[in-house]
């Protein structure tokens, strides 16, 4: 299922338009599959942004789109806490590479 996690941000990025407290959303999914979650990102993404997107962190359990400006209209609400605390742990359980397992522990 794709969530919105909404945060301000920290710095402009002028090449962006973005601005130092400008409204963001990183739009995540939170299928296990690395893979499916990364479909399921570019499907919404052509449904309601209407083009192809580059993702953030692609190919690790963080991948995600960063939203800003107009394109806030179609995000939805704010993901619930359990949700976006699950998923910013993602980066260090489930592994991002099979290799990874050894000795590691969930959070």
């Amino acid at each position: 299922m794709v969530h919105f996690h909404y945060h301000r941000a920290l710095r402009d990025i002028p090449h962006l338009g973005i601005r130092r407290g400008m409204l963001l959303c990183h739009v995540f999914s939170d299928l296990p599959d690395l893979t499916a979650a990364a479909a399921e990102l570019r499907a919404w993404a052509r449904r309601h942004l209407g083009r192809e997107v580059r993702l953030q962190e692609a190919g690790t359990y963080r991948q995600h789109l960063d939203l800003w400006g107009p394109a806030l209209q179609v995000c939805g609400a704010p993901a619930d806490r359990q949700t976006l605390r699950r998923w910013l742990r993602q980066g260090r359980w489930p592994p991002t590479r099979p290799d990874d397992q050894k000795g590691a522990h969930p959070v």
